[in-house]
């Protein structure tokens, strides 16, 4: 059934959530909830996030409340690595309960989040626009390998839950500032500080030199601690390789993604190594979607070359 305690706890962040959460205040937010709700974020920065077990409809309450504490505590930091390792977090949870929800559900949440959906003659369809805000950027979901009808583009069940998944991370990355919060939340937020060294965030690698408007985008993204679609991460990783840098030190450098995993970056950047791919060409970089700017250089490492490096 749409809405209900239950749907609730599993999508915190819809208009059903915070029906039920109407009559709460922020004031109410005990210690509990407030070590509940570090807990959530710390948990989400060490990829250990779990989905709740509850003894009644109490618990699932004080986990709403801890959900929206949390919230508080972020939009109050305004430290978008923690942001977007929180935002990841909750979507892959969200995403983990999408197979096993129901059909109306599904459309109902998919509704709420700006991905309303129609079936036509056995094909599941979605707006244009809403395709290209939502989708991954990967060949997988390029328009080239679409069929579109009036204005729509077919997709499967499966994509249209990623597409959810994409949506709820970008809703909760767009946190709202919060300048006043309860001395709860303000305690919360310098107790989870203190302990962000003890969990070993790596530094931004230096990278010394000039790089083309391309890279420069992506180098920034990646110091912002921003996710990058599959492409862009692995135009920036044999770039990288191009202008010398170390398996090691790309790695170091990708840890900054919110997202990232040691070993699957580890084998993905030895298998990049390993099979010798090159910097893709200035027109395969424009076909990515990744170009910037007219530089007429014809390969991103001729820039170094056109700057007497």
């Amino acid at each position: 059934m749409v809405g209900g305690i239950d749907f609730a706890v599993r999508y915190p962040f819809t208009s059903a959530a915070k029906e039920i959460l109407k009559s709460d205040s922020f004031a109410a937010v005990t210690d509990e909830i407030a070590d509940m709700a570090v807990r959530r974020i710390t948990d989400a920065l060490n990829g250990t996030a779990r989905k709740g077990v509850y003894a009644g409809n109490e618990e699932k309450r004080e986990d709403l409340l801890a959900y929206a504490a949390a919230r508080m505590i972020l939009g109050y930091m305004r430290n978008n690595y923690l942001t977007n390792k929180f935002a990841v977090s909750e979507s892959k949870k969200v995403r983990s309960f999408l197979d096993d929800e129901s059909m109306e559900n599904v459309d109902a949440l998919a509704t709420e989040l700006g991905i309303p959906s129609v079936r036509k003659e056995n094909a599941l369809l979605v707006r244009l626009p809403v395709f290209l805000r939502f989708t991954p950027r990967s060949p997988h979901y390029q328009l080239i390998n679409r069929r579109i009808t009036s204005g729509f583009v077919a997709i499967t069940e499966p994509e249209k839950k990623r597409m959810m998944e994409e949506a709820v991370r970008k809703h909760i990355e767009r946190l709202p500032l919060v300048k006043n919060p309860p001395e709860r939340i303000v305690s919360s937020a310098k107790r989870l500080l203190d302990e962000l060294p003890k969990r070993e965030i790596r530094a931004v690698a230096e990278l010394e030199g000039s790089h083309p408007p391309c890279i420069v985008e992506l180098i920034d993204a990646v110091k912002k601690h921003q996710n990058l679609p599959h492409p862009a991460r692995f135009y920036l990783a044999v770039y990288l390789m191009g202008i010398g840098l170390s398996n090691e030190k790309i790695i170091s450098f990708f840890s900054n993604f919110p997202d990232f995993s040691e070993k699957i970056t580890k084998y993905q950047v030895e298998h990049a190594r390993k099979r010798g791919y090159s910097v893709p060409s200035c027109a395969s970089v424009v076909g990515y979607g990744l170009c910037r700017a007219n530089c007429g250089i014809g390969s991103p490492l001729n820039w170094h070359k056109r700057a007497g490096k």
